[in-house]
């Protein structure tokens, strides 16, 4: 009976040992949504420059049925748009599970134009990247489950 119990516990220490390299980690996750509000913020005030210090140089955004974009630059350009249109993002953080200096983020997402009409929302999986003490979006995959008016 007690060969059972110790197989058990040790079996137990060991399954928790090794997830918890992969845990929620509320540090990590504070300091993203920190993150998301200063893009947030930029992308508002139409500071191209604050918006790109959030992705890394080699970043990678997937919408869902569109080729992906490749690049800080490339992501801009594409953001730049609706900046310059006065719309902005909501976003609200769900998970975030960190190793190391990566941290993957689930959460959802409005666009709204500027009088505060909701065109999109969806759904997001995120890849975060710590560089220079930093969180960055290395990549990141969009899903829209509430498309504009315009594209139904």
């Amino acid at each position: 009976m007690k060969s059972i119990l110790t197989k058990i516990v040790l079996t137990a220490s060991l399954l928790l040992c090794s997830v918890t390299g992969y845990a929620q980690d509320d540090t990590a996750k504070e300091a993203i949504e920190n993150r998301l509000a200063e893009m947030t913020e930029a992308f508002k005030a139409k500071d191209v420059e604050g918006f790109a210090s959030c992705w890394t140089e080699d970043a990678l955004l997937k919408f869902s049925g569109k080729p992906a974009l490749k690049g800080r630059a490339t992501i801009v350009d594409v953001h730049k748009p609706m900046m310059e249109q006065d719309m902005s993002i909501k976003t609200e953080t769900r998970e975030v599970f960190q190793q190391g200096d990566f941290a993957t983020e689930i959460g959802s997402y409005e666009i709204l134009i500027a009088d505060g009409t909701v065109v999109e929302s969806g759904l997001y999986s995120t890849l975060w990247k710590k560089t220079d003490g930093k969180w960055r979006i290395m990549r990141d995959v969009i899903s829209a489950v509430e498309p504009a008016e315009e594209s139904k």
